[in-house]
């Protein structure tokens, strides 16, 4: 089972979201800028920010 974990980073207004395993690692992460709407890290990045 995979866990999603999101953290915000004030200063960049940047969200950052990790995937985890069941084991605790990362192992994708996603980091999302809310002003330029901007997304890096994962394929499917246009489906998160029309949503």
């Amino acid at each position: 089972m995979t866990i999603w974990v999101r953290c915000y980073w004030d200063e960049e207004d940047t969200w950052f979201y990790f995937e985890v395993d069941a084991e605790g690692w990362v192992i994708r992460q996603v980091e999302l800028d809310v002003i330029t709407a901007w997304c890096q890290g994962v394929n499917k990045c246009p489906n998160w920010v029309n949503e």
